[in-house]
């Protein structure tokens, strides 16, 4: 089943590619978010860059919510004792790169992100799965550390909105935010 941000994503790259065609691309890059590891969980993502500054990028990964951030976001969360997990999520980002590829620089992109969460809570011994369309801001800054191996901290502002699934167990609802900031750091090397 194609969800909404998977055609959203489709459609968005058949455009890019077709207007680009008579742009020569500059490079391809393969990154991670390096923060998913760390978070029991995984990064990938490809990247185009343009001559002309256009930037492209498709990705994908999941990630468990850290407990610290849990426990601060549910007022309930001492009743709940919850446990959220990201089982997957579809990254889109279209923007500029006000430097040339394999130049440091500034990024900033519009930002699509589709997540299918799982909370589960140990108290109440079961779980519900949720889906948030996040749609935004974000920009960066890319730093080479070697030829071709750069850094890329970012931080985007969305706008949250839950379209499939219930964030409840027995009345007791999952709260997530309806928009908000959030970080990260890319380590990508570039073609």
């Amino acid at each position: 089943m194609v969800t909404i941000m998977n055609k959203t994503i489709l459609r968005f790259f058949l455009i890019f590619s077709i207007t680009s065609l008579n742009v020569s691309a500059s490079s391809i890059s393969i990154e991670g978010d390096a923060a998913a590891y760390f978070l029991n969980g995984y990064s990938g993502i490809v990247r185009k860059s343009f001559d002309n500054g256009l930037d492209i990028a498709l990705g994908g990964g999941a990630f468990n919510m850290p407990h610290a951030v849990v426990e601060s976001s549910q007022s309930n969360n001492n009743l709940i004792q919850w446990e959220a997990r990201c089982n997957s999520i579809q990254v889109f980002r279209f923007g500029y790169r006000f430097s040339k590829p394999y130049e440091n620089g500034f990024m900033t992109h519009l930002i699509f992100m589709n997540q299918n969460w799982n909370v589960k809570s140990r108290t109440l011994a079961d779980d519900t799965s949720f889906n948030v369309l996040s749609k935004g801001i974000s920009g960066g800054y890319i730093y080479h550390v070697f030829e071709g191996v750069y850094i890329y901290p970012n931080i985007a502002y969305t706008l949250n909105d839950r379209y499939v699934g219930n964030p409840s167990i027995l009345f007791n609802e999952y709260h997530f935010a309806q928009s908000g900031w959030n970080g990260s750091v890319h380590v990508g090397i570039e073609f």
